[in-house]
């Protein structure tokens, strides 16, 4: 198979990004909802995911609970965060993307 028709067999992802209470949600859906009618294979999704590490990124900023030291929590904080991503990624994303469908996150 050549390059040009590998690429256009790929996914798509498209990212909205804002802060929470911006609205990013709500044009999420409304542009799955839209990408859906129109034919196209669309995994809506975000980010801390619903996997291990992504619940305790999601408990921890819901103030579920704290960790001891500050500093060490914004790193222990980050390290999950990347370790969400990679396994969001594994699971989720590029499967979806190697068939060809558009990931909206």
């Amino acid at each position: 198979m050549r390059l040009k028709e590998q690429n256009l067999k790929r996914g798509k992802l498209i990212a909205l990004e804002g802060i929470d209470g911006s609205g990013t949600t709500t044009q999420a859906k409304l542009l799955f909802r839209a990408l859906k009618e129109r034919g196209h294979k669309v995994l809506l999704t975000s980010e801390p995911s619903r996997g291990p590490a992504g619940r305790l990124v999601r408990d921890y900023l819901q103030g579920r609970y704290r960790l001891a030291d500050a500093r060490l929590g914004a790193s222990v904080l980050a390290l999950l965060f990347a370790a969400d991503r990679l396994e969001h990624l594994g699971r989720e994303l590029n499967p979806w993307l190697a068939t060809g469908g558009i990931v909206l996150t």
